[in-house]
């Protein structure tokens, strides 16, 4: 569990490698390294030991929404309109899958079956990279799909600007759970445990689930503007980063506040990364 004298590490990153604007998704990689995408139309993975970017990759032609790695030297990036997988080694295109002006605003491999879910407009396509085929498309909300997270073989989560959490089954690929009670866009999910969701967005709140049951556990309250990301510290505190320039620690088995870091700049992306001290 966390410690209140924890001290969490700071590494300063080259300035030459340092994007230009937004950064809109942070990833920790398997083999310890981050990505970074950003509006920028670049993708930085950088060594958090050092502070040095492996590899920065350019062929994107408009924002990147979303990043997620399919194997050690693979990563797959979304903007709008186009899904991109590539090499982290040779930062070269490996494929390029062109889909409508609206897709892109997230991205989640999917390991068990070796496809990939993207967001397209309101739905969730399913797809086959090395078929270079559409396998599924998973309908059920009434507006955009910004977030998706994988909860087992055979379960997804997705949010949306509609404000509902959908729990779907990845073997009928219907909605199993459609989880209500945000009040405004869902932006952010994170996979807590077994049966443990996290949701937060622009209406400040945290809801825990019981994604299993579909049922509401815990509303954690305290953020002031609109939440962007979620990640977990360890087993059982969530951490939030928030545009009201703060970061929050919260114990996830009753949903109280641990501690407040605060930011000097709007928190838009974090990650939990491990690095010596």
């Amino acid at each position: 569990m966390y410690n209140s004298k924890t001290q969490i590490p700071t590494r300063k990153f080259n300035d030459k490698d340092i994007h230009t604007t937004r950064i809109s998704c942070l990833k920790y990689l398997s083999n310890g390294n981050v990505a970074s995408a950003s509006w920028d139309f670049s993708i930085n993975v950088w060594d958090p030991n050092t502070g040095v970017s492996i590899q920065r990759y350019r062929n994107h032609t408009y924002i990147i929404n979303d990043v997620d790695q399919i194997d050690l030297d693979t990563i797959v990036s979304a903007s709008s309109g186009l899904i991109l997988i590539w090499s982290i080694s040779t930062g070269k295109t490996l494929q390029t899958i062109n889909m409508d002006k609206k897709v892109g605003d997230t991205v989640r491999f999917l390991p068990y079956k070796g496809l990939i879910a993207f967001s397209s407009s309101s739905n969730i396509q399913i797809y086959n990279h090395s078929s270079n085929n559409v396998m599924h498309i998973l309908t059920g909300h009434s507006s955009f799909v910004l977030t998706i997270e994988l909860l087992n073989e055979q379960y997804l989560a997705s949010g949306g600007a509609d404000t509902q959490v959908i729990i779907w089954d990845l073997t009928t690929y219907l909605v199993k759970y459609n989880l209500t009670g945000h009040e405004s866009s869902v932006l952010s999910l994170k996979r807590l445990s077994a049966s443990l969701l996290a949701s937060a967005g622009l209406d400040t709140n945290i809801f825990i689930w019981n994604w299993l049951m579909g049922k509401l556990e815990h509303t954690l309250k305290g953020h002031s503007d609109s939440l962007r990301s979620l990640d977990l510290f360890d087993y059982n505190t969530l951490i939030s980063g928030s545009w009201d320039r703060t970061i929050r620690l919260w114990d996830i088995s009753n949903g109280s506040l641990i501690q407040t870091l605060n930011s000097s700049i709007r928190v838009n992306a974090l990650a939990m990364i491990k690095i010596p001290l």
